[in-house]
C-alpha cells in the first residue's frame, strides 16, 4: 500500500486478523457535503465506462459531490485521498475523522430518493447490495450511478483501479493495488505447505451465516491457511445447518464481532460447551473458538491489505 498513516493502519488491522487465525496453526498441526476540488481538477474529457451492471456510465467531469452507497466503497475512495470528494456516506460507514461529518444514507438496498436529489450529487457510487430496481430509478429520475461488483479480491481491486480511472488518481490506485497484493502474498507464503485446518467462520454465532469460497472472506480464508468448512455452498454467504456443522467437523471456528470490547468467541464456546451436540465439535472440545474484527471480513477494500 502507498504510504501513509492510514496504510499503516490498515496494514495492522489486516495482520490482526491474520494473527488470530495463524496464532491457532501450531497446535492444530499437531493434533475487511465534500470540499470541491483544486481548480486544475474541475474539467477533463468525459469518461466512459460499463459498470457492473452492463450499462455505460458516462461521467463528463471529475466528480466533485460524491455519494457512496457502500462501506467498501467509501474506505477504497479515503484510501485513495478522496475523502473531499464525498458529501454522504451509509449508516454503516465508519469513516475517517475528515468525513465524520457527512450526511448519512439510512438504507444501502432502497435509499431515499428524495433526500439523494437534495444532496444534488454528480455521482452515486454502489455495489449489487444496491437493489436493482432501486438502481432503475435513480437512473430514470438522472441521478448518476456507477455500480461496482465488488467480485472476490481481483474484482474489488479492478474496481478500486476504476475510482482511480473516475478520479484521475490512477498512479495511486495502482500503487495502493500493488501493496494489497503484496501483503496478500507474504501472508500466503507464511502458510504455504501447512496443516490446513478445517474451519467455520461465522458472521453470527446464532444464527450460523457463513461464506463460501467465491466471496473475498472465503478468498481470505484459503489465503491465511484454512480449509473453508462451507466453501462448496452455492450460496455466497450461506446460513449453515447444525447437521452440516457436525458431518464437516471444523477444527476452529472463528466468530466476527462488530463490537470489540466484547468477546462473541467467549460467550459463544461458554453456551456451546452446555450445548448436547455444539460441546462434541472439535473447535468446541478443544477450545479453539476465536474473534475477528467483522469489518475485516465483511467490507471488502483496503482493509485486504
Amino acid at each position: 500500500m502507498y504510504p501513509s498513516p492510514r496504510s499503516a493502519f490498515l496494514r495492522r488491522a489486516f495482520g490482526a486478523c491474520v494473527a488470530t487465525f495463524l496464532s491457532v496453526l501450531p497446535a492444530l498441526d499437531s493434533a475487511e457535503t465534500g470540499l470541491p476540488p483544486p481548480a486544475q481538477h474541475t474539467h477533463q474529457r468525459p469518461l466512459e465506462h460499463t459498470d457492473y451492471t452492463g450499462t455505460l456510465v458516462r461521467i463528463p467531469r471529475i466528480p466533485t459531490r460524491v455519494v457512496s452507497l457502500a462501506p467498501s466503497l467509501t474506505e477504497s475512495m479515503e484510501a485513495l485521498g478522496l475523502s473531499d470528494r464525498l458529501v454522504a456516506v451509509t449508516t454503516f460507514c465508519h469513516p475517517n475523522a475528515q468525513s465524520q461529518s457527512l450526511a448519512r444514507i439510512q438504507r444501502i438496498d432502497t435509499p431515499n430518493i428524495e433526500v439523494l436529489l437534495a444532496l444534488q450529487p454528480d455521482l452515486l457510487v454502489a455495489t449489487p447490495i444496491t437493489s436493482p430496481l432501486a438502481i432503475e430509478q435513480m437512473r430514470k429520475i438522472g441521478l448518476p450511478i456507477l455500480v461496482l461488483g465488488q467480485s472476490g479480491i481481483e474484482g474489488t481491486l479492478s474496481d478500486i483501479e476504476v475510482l482511480g480511472m473516475v478520479f484521475q488518481q490512477s498512479e495511486k490506485a495502482a500503487a495502493l493495488c500493488a501493496a494489497i497484493r503484496e501483503t496478500l502474498e507474504a501472508v500466503q507464503s507464511r502458510t504455504r505447505g501447512r496443516t490446513r485446518p478445517r474451519t467455520l467462520l461465522l458472521y453470527d454465532w446464532k444464527s450460523l451465516y457463513s461464506t463460501n469460497s467465491k466471496t473475498f472472506a472465503g478468498e481470505i480464508l484459503s489465503i491465511a491457511g484454512a480449509d473453508n468448512t462451507a466453501a462448496n455452498f452455492q450460496t455466497h454467504w450461506p446460513q449453515v445447518a447444525l447437521e452440516t456443522v457436525v458431518s464437516r467437523n471444523p477444527e476452529c471456528i472463528l466468530i466476527c464481532s462488530k463490537n470489540a470490547q466484547t468477546d462473541a468467541a467467549a460467550t459463544a464456546l461458554l453456551a456451546w460447551k452446555k450445548h448436547p451436540i455444539w460441546r462434541n465439535i472439535s473447535a468446541v472440545s478443544q477450545g479453539r473458538v476465536f474473534q475477528v474484527q467483522e469489518d475485516l471480513l465483511a467490507v471488502p477494500g483496503p482493509r485486504m491489505g
